[in-house]
């Protein structure tokens, strides 16, 4: 398996709204998404925060290079004053 784990900061209080569309519209492409097996969210400290769970890293790449998450990530700079990822594989859940 391999999990992804991602931080991210919004720029400011009036990208929120579009920031959350996006967030909501890639969440409901992950849970769909062919080899996903996990989605989750959780805000921390002012950082959002996902984990996703996949089946091989081949699905979780699928995933992020197609549909609105790759139309999210051109707008990253637009909506983020930072973010990070980590991905790993694993044979057990965090």
């Amino acid at each position: 398996m391999v999990i992804c784990i991602t931080g991210l900061k919004v720029k400011s209080i009036w990208v929120i709204l579009r920031f959350t569309a996006f967030s909501i519209l890639c969440f409901m492409q992950a849970k769909k998404s062919s080899g996903n097996l996990i989605c989750k969210t959780i805000k921390v400290n002012g950082v959002y925060h996902t984990m996703t769970v996949w089946k091989n890293r081949t699905s979780m790449k699928k995933f992020s290079r197609t549909g609105i998450h790759k139309k999210t990530m051109k707008a990253f700079s637009t909506i983020s004053k930072e973010g990070k990822v980590i991905s790993y594989e694993s044979n057990t859940i965090p």
